[in-house]
């Protein structure tokens, strides 16, 4: 679970961290690119470690800003 902002100022204390499952979106409370950035970056070193990562209850906004920026499909966020 993602809790908060994910944006700019946080994302730094997130890139450690290595995730696999589903991870729940549901209490992020803002979003910026670089939010989205960090979302392709798990992806990726989930990918990467041979493990599935995927996003649940993923708020409308972030669903929105994901497709704005044409990565939910990337994401793997379903409406």
């Amino acid at each position: 679970m993602i809790q908060g902002p994910l944006n700019f100022a946080s994302v730094p204390q997130h890139l450690g961290d290595e995730w696999q499952g589903e991870v729940s979106l549901a209490d992020i409370t803002q979003l910026d690119s670089a939010g989205l950035s960090l979302l392709l970056e798990m992806k990726r070193r989930a990918k990467a470690r041979g493990v599935m990562l995927g996003f649940t209850q993923v708020p409308l906004a972030v669903q929105h800003l994901a497709e704005h920026f044409g990565i939910s499909g990337i994401l793997g966020l379903k409406q």
